[in-house]
């Protein structure tokens, strides 16, 4: 399996974590979300906010999936997605953590 891939699906776990705790506390009225567009789109509909927590992520994943780095910009973008998802997936680590730890008070 590509590291890539290993990447990915760790962060779309903790993406699935964080949607369900965050779920979770909106019905146990824990606390506030702080995103304004998980809020915005909670608000209008609770499949709307999963909905676009889990296409959203997904879109880069399948870009890389199929992308060529032959030139070096090429390189630097697809190195930078790769930092940058690795970075997002450690923040998601963080947040599923305190999320649970939230949790836990009820």
């Amino acid at each position: 399996m590509k590291r890539i891939t290993v990447l990915f699906v760790t962060f779309m776990l903790l993406n699935f974590a964080d949607l369900f705790t965050t779920m979770t506390s909106f019905n146990y009225t824990i606390y506030v979300e702080l995103n304004t567009v998980i809020a915005f789109l909670y608000d209008r509909s609770p499949f709307l906010m999963a909905f676009y927590k889990i296409l959203g992520p997904s879109l880069p994943f399948i870009v890389l999936q199929n992308f060529d780095a032959r030139t070096r910009i090429q390189k630097v973008i697809y190195l930078s997605t790769i930092v940058g998802l690795a970075l997002a997936t450690l923040v998601y680590g963080l947040i599923v953590v305190h999320n649970i730890l939230l949790l836990g008070t009820i």
